[in-house]
């Protein structure tokens, strides 16, 4: 069998070719670093690229300038340095971070039917010609939205280039420049995002697979090993430990006997040597000084730290949630990630519906299935509600290794970290909820190194997103133990919760039993308890197991039988669409009329449509609610809406 071209990028140069006007040389590639800096000040976050036989390669890495993948960056100062080190080098152009989704036809796999075909409606204003005479067509990412990259899933020979992509900047244009640059058609939007849902895990259990097919995602995992400047005993060994944890094992299909050292290995250990190669003719890096610039952010305030629940769950970082098998971890994960996908208050405050990932690695899809059936009645809504709000994968006897080690003292990210940031990527994810870490570390929790490493990968997981992650576990076996392993555990997260049968920190009787709270020994009486707090202060909640779900318990019910009670759903309500950038309005006529949007939002609590609308005119009289110029229509018509004074 014939070695596949496995897309490991080698080391190159600019290119140049010629125009369709005879006699004129114009350079394909825009390799200058006056070039390189007009595209940042446009807002493009660019990056030093090498190409040799049309092929690419970026030469920057992350961490090496900025903390961004390819140390691609729209700031001027970066890209120069990045440009001054390789004055001849290509402009690659992080799509991405750039708002940017490119369409990469190739004539060569017959992407030019499909052009040809649906070209009225492509409505590109920026076209390039790629120096192998495909095109290349420019699109600015739709709003709020997210699409992955692709090879040939919309249409043989069409690529996409979006998250995590990039693109050369070639200069031979066909139409338009890049100011000219039009939004992506919602056709062309919808065909893009279908087609880089693709799973990157490593599983063909069930199918057969292509030739060459398994070995090319081995060496693209080992690949991006390499790239992370890992030793070669280093990756050799993680490649051959992933290739065991495929299913079935690598190496067990007809073919497969010795394409391990034959194909995967000796590719890898070639792309390693020219690693190291590049490595010794360029150096090491000079890490970067960032002090902050205290003189420019003089007079500016810094932006309000987000919550998912206020005071609770925060953006961007991992909490840990531990508790006792048999407390109801799960149970209380599940409630809250429907909460919050639902935008229902859930132990404290939430300012607004997000996302939700939950990986259930110790429950079936029908126990998944009963319980969230039992959560949906609590919150009054129906399944369907949750559709595109709450992505729940069960992952029962399944390996989901997120990291695995390779010796005493490397830890490596498997495959199933890739499908991970790929999954938070795809869904939109702004929470990740990880039950449980201990089928998704597979390290030593007593080596603190390895435990920091975990928690790092965890948080730039989440970082396309600035997701929460909420990682559960079980406490050790000693005594008064919150968490299992080091004590990294508590150390490397921003907060620690610890679910338990009575509140930490309660003195034991003489009997060896515990002073009640609230008959704490009753089945179905959990506390939810801060332990570890960065941004907050320590606070504990209890829980009900009610009817199938752990409940938190309102410390007060609201009194609905006060006359205050619809005026005071009403200014909650008004307070939380502000929140969300949403306002109000009085006319019965208007898509934003008030007891509408409170409605859509689940925000009228216990009142009805009358109750509410009545207690609504009530407070605009008495002047607490106050019509306001909030900002101004696509037509620049002035946009009014309600707040509270």
């Amino acid at each position: 069998m014939t070695p596949p071209t496995h897309g490991l990028p080698p080391l190159g140069s600019a290119q140049t070719t010629r125009t369709n006007n005879p006699g004129v040389d114009v350079p394909l590639i825009a390799s200058s670093r006056a070039r390189a800096l007009e595209l940042a000040r446009l807002g493009f976050h660019v990056f030093p690229v090498a190409l040799k036989d049309g092929k690419k390669k970026p030469l920057t890495k992350e961490g090496e300038l900025t903390s961004a993948r390819w140390s691609a960056s729209a700031d001027v100062a970066v890209v120069h340095q990045a440009f001054k080190k390789y004055p001849n080098a290509a402009i690659g152009i992080a799509t991405g971070e750039s708002g940017l989704v490119v369409i990469d036809i190739d004539p060569k796999k017959n992407g030019d039917k499909w052009l040809n075909k649906n070209g009225k409606e492509m409505r590109s204003g920026y076209i390039v010609r790629s120096p192998s005479g495909g095109q290349h067509l420019y699109y600015l990412a739709r709003e709020g939205s997210k699409v992955r990259n692709s090879a040939s899933d919309i249409a043989p020979g069409v690529d996409v280039r979006g998250e995590g992509g990039y693109v050369v900047a070639y200069d031979d244009v066909i139409r338009g420049n890049l100011k000219s640059i039009k939004e992506l058609p919602l056709w062309l939007h919808q065909a893009a995002s279908k087609s880089g849902k693709t799973t990157r895990r490593i599983d063909f259990s069930g199918e057969t697979p292509k030739e060459g097919q398994r070995s090319d995602r081995l060496i693209k995992y080992g690949g991006r090993l390499v790239a992370a400047g890992k030793k070669w005993p280093t990756v050799e060994k993680a490649v051959v430990a992933e290739a065991d944890r495929c299913r079935p094992p690598f190496g067990s299909l007809p073919g497969e006997e010795d394409e391990l050292d034959r194909t995967v290995l000796k590719s890898l250990r070639k792309y390693w040597e020219e690693a190291q190669d590049e490595i010794e003719e360029r150096g090491s890096p000079t890490p970067i000084r960032k002090s902050l610039d205290w003189t420019k952010l003089e007079g500016q305030k810094p932006p309000r730290r987000e919550w998912v629940i206020e005071n609770w769950l925060g953006m961007g970082h991992v909490t840990f949630l531990a508790g006792a098998g048999g407390t109801g971890k799960t149970n209380v994960a599940q409630a809250l990630a429907s909460s919050v996908a639902l935008g229902e208050d859930f132990l404290d405050r939430v300012p607004k519906p997000r996302k939700v990932l939950m990986w259930a690695a110790e429950d079936d899809v029908n126990e998944l299935w009963r319980r969230q059936m039992d959560i949906a009645e609590w919150l009054k809504a129906d399944l369907s509600e949750f559709q595109d709000a709450f992505f729940l994968h069960s992952y029962d006897g399944e390996l989901i290794d997120l990291v695995a080690p390779v010796d005493r003292e490397s830890l490596v990210p498997t495959s199933m970290y890739d499908e991970l940031c790929s999954q938070i990527a795809d869904y939109g994810a702004e929470v990740v909820i990880l039950d449980n870490v201990a089928r998704l570390f597979a390290g030593n929790e007593n080596d603190r190194h390895q435990v920091t490493t975990f928690i790092a990968l965890l948080t730039a997981a989440a970082r396309a997103t600035n997701a929460s992650i909420l990682l559960l576990g079980h406490p050790g076996k000693g005594e008064g133990s919150e968490y299992s392993g080091s004590t990294a555990w508590d150390g490397a997260v921003r907060s620690r919760l610890y679910l338990s049968r009575e509140l930490p920190g309660q003195e034991k009787d003489k009997e060896g039993g515990y002073d009640p709270i609230d008959n704490p020994e009753e089945d179905g009486i959990r506390y939810l308890s801060k332990r570890k707090v960065n941004y907050s202060a320590r606070d504990w909640r209890k829980f009900q197991y009610v009817d199938g779900v752990m409940r938190p318990v309102m410390e007060i019910e609201p009194n609905r039988l006060n006359a205050k009670y619809p005026e005071n759903v009403v200014i909650r309500a008004v307070k939380k669409l502000a929140d969300m950038q949403e306002w109000g309005t009085m006319s019965p006529a208007s898509p934003a009329y008030l007891p509408k949007l409170a409605k859509q939002y689940r925000l009228m609590e216990h009142t009805n449509d009358r109750t509410f609308k009545d207690a609504m005119y009530k407070l605009r009289k008495k002047g607490r609610l106050a019509l306001i110029i909030v900002g101004r229509y696509q037509n620049r018509s002035v946009k009014k809406g309600l707040v509270v004074r």
